[in-house]
């Protein structure tokens, strides 16, 4: 296939393909960070979570920043042609099929961004979920980062209603 004509277009694909990446070395920062409390107690976890948490917020940030949508589901379809070389309407259906390649690889691009936005908001709730909880820390810590009220209250949100769905048993009972 050929390269999209539309500089803007091929840009913007180049972006969302190297976004990837990115997301990918931070989501890996923090899971090894993360693995890396595995087994210790509850203290030294909440001292090591701030610590862990970084990444996970500098991905979020990166797609947050980045206008990358939680959820994505607009990949178009790509007509097939099959025409002979010498047909005189060749070249413009090579060309529509060039723009609907370009437009699916952004949207196939998008829609792996949105997937990674989801994991990283998934892990950022899940880090703070286990006790003790610490809203206030992950809320401060969250704004600091992120600069973005509306997603801090929604990721504070998931939290607390996570936390309010625990079944308390033994010693820290409700």
């Amino acid at each position: 296939m050929g390269r999209c004509q539309n500089p803007l277009m091929r840009a913007r694909i180049q972006l969302l393909t190297v976004m990837s990446p990115r997301a990918r070395m931070y989501a890996r920062w923090g899971a090894g960070l993360s693995i890396t409390y595995r087994g210790s107690t509850r203290e030294e976890y909440a001292k090591a979570r701030p610590q862990i948490l970084a990444p996970y917020l500098a991905g979020l940030k990166l797609l947050l920043d980045n206008k990358i949508p939680r959820e994505f589901h607009d990949v178009r379809r790509v007509d097939l042609y099959d025409v002979p070389p010498d047909d005189p309407h060749r070249p413009e259906l090579e060309r529509k099929h060039k723009e609907q390649m370009a437009a699916r690889k952004k949207g196939m691009a998008l829609m792996e961004l949105a997937v990674w936005r989801r994991w990283f908001e998934s892990q950022i709730v899940t880090l703070y979920f286990r006790i003790p909880h610490a809203t206030d820390e992950f809320k401060r810590l969250a704004a600091e980062t992120l600069k973005d009220d509306k997603i801090v209250k929604e990721l504070v949100a998931a939290l607390e209603e996570h936390i309010s769905k625990i079944r308390w048993t033994g010693a820290e009972g409700k």
